[in-house]
C-alpha cells in the first residue's frame, strides 16, 4: 500500500507540473540555487524555460525504478544518492540518458578521481555527474584522546581492536573513576544499558554487511566470529553504561556523518572484522542524471553542462572531494570579516591617541583593541573551509571510499525497520546472540525471495 502510495502521488504531481507548452524542466530529489552561475546563464539562454522541482518521495528505492519503467515518473532530471537509489539498475537498464556524447560533462567527471568517476559509469558510458560527496566515519577526538594519554598509534584499525579500546577504558575508568570524559559521544543518552550494546551492535552490524558487499558476497550472520563478536558488544555495551558519567563534557571518539572530512586521516577509526579485510570508509554520492524517457533531454543536458560543473555553494564543500585537481578553499566570507574586525580594531586604536582620555576611557579602549584582535586571529585561524592540509591528506584516504549499494537492510529498504527493530530486542536482552544472527538471516532471505 506504501508503495502504490508513493507512486500515485508521484503521478499527480507530474501530471499538474508539466506545462503543456514542454517548456518547463522539472528536476526530483533536489534543485538547483539561485545563485547557481550555470542555472542563470542557462535561464539567460533559454528565456522561454523555467525550472520547477518535485518534492515526491519514493519509498522503498525499488519504487523509483517501477515508476521508471511504467514511464509513471515524468520528471526530466533527477539527483540521488549512492545510498537511496539503486543506480545500477538506473544504468543498466537504460533508465539514465546517456551523457557520453557531452564533451563538457565527460571533462568534467574525467576529473574526478577515476575511483569517484566509476560511480557515474556503466561499461564505459556516463550516465550521471557526480556533484556532492557525504561521508560516514567514526575519528578520534584529537584533543581530548590527546590529554587521556593516548597516541595516534592507540587507534583501533579493526572492530576487535576497537572492543579492546573500550574494554580497557572501562577497566582505567573503573579503578579510577571519569567525571568528564566518555568513550564515544551521545551513547549514553538512553537510560539504559540497552542503548551502548545496540550501538556498538549497529556499528558491527553495518561493517559486516559492507565488507560483505565490497566483497560481492552473500549477505550471512550466522557465523562463530560474528557470535563472538556480538556477545562482547552485550558484555562492554553494559560496563560503559555502569562505568561512564552521565554529565560528561568531552569525548574520545565521534561519529561522523557529512561532508566534512578530518584534518588528519591517522584520527579515523576502522570497523573490519580482521586484518585481512580491506579499511572501508562509507561515503555517499549525490547525482544528477537526465530521465531517458525526457521530451526535454536536450535541455536539460545543457542545463547541467551549465550548472552541474561549476561551484553550486560557495560555503559549502561537498563538492570539493570530488576532484583530483581541487583547490583548498577559503571561507567566503573570510576577507569581508577580516577587512571588518581590521577597521574595527584600527578605529579604537585611533582612539587611544587622544591624549585627552582618563584612565577609565582608556582601559576601555585597550579591552576593545584586543577584543579586535582576538577576532581578527579567529577570523585567521578559520579563514579555510577546506585546508591545503586536509586535501593533500584526503588523496592518500581517497581509494578506502567504498559507495555501498542498496541492500536490504538499507534506510531507503523495506527491511530497515526490522533491522532496527533486531537491535533494540537484542540490546534489551530480548535476543541471544545467535537468535539475533538467525533472525538477520531469516529477513535476508525472504528479502532475497522477494526480489
Amino acid at each position: 500500500m506504501k508503495r502504490l502510495l508513493c507512486l500515485f502521488l508521484g503521478i499527480m504531481f507530474c501530471l499538474f507540473t508539466v506545462t503543456s507548452s514542454g517548456e518547463t524542466l522539472v528536476t526530483y530529489g533536489g534543485t538547483f540555487l539561485s545563485s547557481n552561475t550555470g542555472l542563470q546563464a542557462f535561464l539567460a539562454d533559454n528565456p522561454s524555460f523555467s525550472l520547477s522541482w518535485s518534492d515526491t518521495r519514493y519509498f522503498p528505492a525499488s519504487a523509483f525504478v517501477t515508476a521508471l519503467l511504467t514511464h509513471e515518473f515524468q520528471c526530466d532530471l533527477f539527483r540521488q544518492g549512492t545510498a537511496e537509489a539503486d543506480w545500477y539498475t538506473l544504468m543498466e537498464k537504460g533508465y539514465c540518458l546517456d551523457l557520453s556524447g557531452s564533451s563538457a560533462l565527460t571533462a568534467a567527471v574525467q576529473r574526478m578521481h577515476p575511483h569517484i568517476a566509476a560511480e557515474a559509469m556503466s561499461d564505459g558510458h556516463l550516465y550521471a555527474i557526480p556533484v556532492s560527496i557525504y561521508f560516514k566515519y567514526f575519528r578520534i577526538i584529537e584533543e581530548t584522546w590527546l590529554n587521556a594519554g593516548y597516541t595516534t598509534d592507540d587507534v583501533p584499525q579493526t572492530f576487535p581492536e576497537f572492543l579492546d579500546f573500550l574494554s580497557a577504558w572501562c577497566d582505567r575508568i573503573e579503578d579510577n573513576p571519569e567525571a568528564n570524559i566518555v568513550a564515544v559521544s551521545g551513547w549514553g543518552e538512553d537510560s539504559s544499558s540497552a542503548a551502548y550494546i545496540a550501538k556498538l551492535t549497529e556499528v558491527l552490524i553495518n561493517e559486516v554487511i559492507m565488507q560483505y558487499q565490497y566483497a560481492g558476497e552473500k549477505l550471512s550472520f550466522n557465523t562463530p566470529e560474528i557470535i563472538a563478536l556480538l556477545n562482547r558488544c552485550t558484555t562492554i555495551g553494559e560496563r560503559l553504561y555502569q562505568l561512564e558519567s552521565k554529565h560528561y563534557n568531552a569525548a574520545l571518539f565521534e561519529e561522523i556523518a557529512g561532508s566534512l572530512w578530518p584534518e588528519k586521516a591517522s584520527s579515523v577509526v576502522f570497523f573490519r572484522l580482521n586484518e585481512e579485510q580491506s579499511k572501508l570508509i562509507n561515503a555517499t554520492l549525490n547525482m544528477w542524471a537526465i530521465n531517458a524517457s525526457s521530451s526535454n533531454a536536450e535541455k536539460a543536458v545543457e542545463l547541467l553542462e551549465k550548472a552541474a560543473t561549476v561551484i553550486d555553494d560557495p560555503s559549502a564543500y561537498d563538492d570539493l572531494f570530488l576532484y583530483q585537481d581541487a583547490q583548498p578553499r577559503l571561507d567566503p566570507d573570510y576577507e569581508k570579516n577580516l577587512a571588518h574586525w581590521t577597521a574595527e580594531k584600527e578605529n579604537a586604536a585611533s582612539l587611544l591617541q587622544n591624549e585627552n582620555l582618563d584612565a577609565d576611557a582608556r582601559e576601555d579602549l585597550e579591552k576593545e583593541v584586543q577584543k579586535y584582535q582576538d577576532c581578527i586571529d579567529f577570523t585567521e585561524a578559520h579563514k579555510w573551509l577546506v585546508t591545503p592540509e586536509q586535501l593533500e591528506d584526503y588523496k592518500t584516504m581517497v581509494d578506502h571510499l567504498y559507495f555501498p549499494p542498496i541492500n536490504i537492510f538499507h534506510q531507503s529498504s523495506e527491511g530497515y525497520e526490522a533491522l532496527d527493530d533486531l537491535y533494540k530486542q537484542f540490546g534489551y536482552g530480548k535476543l541471544t546472540a545467535e537468535q539475533f544472527v538467525q533472525r538477520l538471516d531469516q529477513i535476508a532471505t525472504m528479502m532475497y525471495l522477494e526480489e
